[in-house]
């Protein structure tokens, strides 16, 4: 499958099989490998995906570990509003490993070209409010704030609400891994005719040119983060790319007059 579409800086990028480029990365410019030593990098990569993978999903199984043990002895003591905070947290902590997981799925619907779509009319500021709930204990751990706004006279769009939390869920943790300690984030909803943009603004480092070039191809990392370790396999961005082009839309990164990269998709 490739679906091409225009990015904000003029560029151009593909929807590509993501395990085909997975098996291509890197290759191109390295020697050929006796068949047991490509095995055992296949192996190694295969590993370090679900390393990567196991590590997400510590933060929202401690939540439902953590308010699960608080919630017994609260319903016995018949604390309702306690209890209510804690099923809110079980809940938030379960949305968010389904987009872990639906993260894995998308990747295997994008290589086999069968990303379906359950399209109907709703409000992006409410799936943007609720991605800022999910990943409250993430922003909390890092002293940072997340806004939701909107500009102009409406945020409706005609889409998946459940791919297009997984968008924001992706945008927004990126720009929180990025932002650094105690930074903002900005969600902005802004109506452009019968288009809505949304865009996901951080105070990090921005994206230099060349990575801005690559960053929405699978499997690939920015600089920035190769440079400051920070945990990942490349494949966020990616997603977002394939969930908006198979809605027809738009996306792209720009970097912000203050400081700081602003990713964007549109409706």
């Amino acid at each position: 499958m490739k679906t091409t579409l225009d990015l904000d800086m003029g560029y151009t990028t593909s929807v590509q099989s993501i395990s085909r480029t997975a098996a291509r990365r890197d290759r191109d410019t390295m020697s050929p490998l006796p068949a047991n030593s490509m095995q055992q990098e296949e192996r190694h990569d295969d590993l370090n995906a679900l390393l990567c993978t196991a590590h997400e999903l510590v933060t929202p199984l401690t939540s439902l570990s953590v308010s699960s043990e608080m919630l017994a002895p609260v319903l016995g003591a018949m604390d309702w509003q306690l209890a209510t905070d804690l099923v809110q947290k079980i809940r938030r902590s379960t949305i968010w490993m389904r987009w872990l997981v639906d993260n894995w799925l998308s990747v295997a619907e994008v290589d086999r070209g069968s990303m379906s779509l359950r399209r109907q009319p709703f409000d992006i500021i409410d799936v943007a409010s609720e991605v800022r709930a999910m990943l409250e204990p993430l922003i909390t751990q890092h002293g940072q704030q997340i806004t939701v706004r909107r500009r102009g006279p409406h945020s409706i769009v005609t889409a998946d609400p459940r791919r297009i939390q997984q968008v924001l869920l992706n945008l927004v943790t990126n720009a929180s891994k990025f932002g650094g300690e105690g930074t903002r984030i900005t969600i902005l909803a802004n109506s452009l005719g019968d288009r809505v943009r949304v865009s996901v603004a951080d105070e990090g480092p921005g994206v230099s040119a060349e990575d801005r070039r690559i960053i929405f191809r699978p499997f690939t990392r920015a600089r920035e983060a190769i440079q400051s370790d920070k945990k990942g396999y490349g494949l966020g961005l990616a997603i977002v790319q394939a969930i908006i082009a198979t809605h027809g839309g738009r996306v792209g990164v720009q970097n912000r007059r203050g400081g700081g990269a602003r990713f964007w998709f549109e409706l």
